[in-house]
């Protein structure tokens, strides 16, 4: 229902703008896609609801020219991410799901790295929520390399875009 009032809302400032509402000049703002928290997703401390990934399945936060608009204050982040877009961008459109599970070492061995990395000084007050998504992280890279079978793609595609969610909610909370 919340969602639903969030829309309609939405609809009617843009008609107002639209149809000449103010003399002013609109301001102009990207949509937000409206995502669904997935059953497994662990709250977030401030408001007790999902933490949703900021971007929808398929999607993901690269610029229109091909390269990463990312800025990674942890290290261990940007070595986890190196390892997960050739089999996000690549392999998973491609269908290669064995491409996929022979990446899926990488995965949980960066992912982990991630679990123990120190966060920077300036954001100390995320520590926390850091370790936990740090976890969830290293926790679904794991499952999806026990578990990845090439002949099995749909099971492949659901351990990966868990792994790629895990990565977007941290990635989230560090901007």
């Amino acid at each position: 229902m919340r969602i639903a009032k969030l829309v309609i809302t939405g609809a009617l400032l843009v008609g107002v703008t639209a149809c000449g509402g103010s003399s002013k000049k609109p301001a102009t703002a990207k949509a937000t896609p409206v995502t669904s928290p997935a059953p497994d997703e662990s709250p977030a401390p401030e408001t007790g609801e999902p933490v949703a990934s900021p971007m929808p399945e398929g999607e993901h936060h690269e610029d229109g020219e091909g390269g990463d608009d990312h800025e990674f204050a942890v290290p261990e982040m940007k070595t986890f991410h190196d390892a997960l877009h050739p089999l996000w961008h690549d392999s998973r459109e491609k269908k290669d799901w064995a491409a996929i599970c022979a990446g899926s070492a990488k995965l949980a061995e960066t992912a982990a790295a991630v679990k123990i990395a120190k966060v920077p000084a300036n954001l100390k007050d995320r520590k926390a929520r850091f370790t936990q998504l740090g976890e969830k992280l290293a926790d679904k890279a794991e499952d999806m390399h026990d578990t990845c079978d090439a002949k099995n793609g749909d099971a492949t595609l659901e351990a990966l875009t868990k792994v790629h969610t895990a990565f977007e909610d941290l990635m989230q909370l560090m901007h």
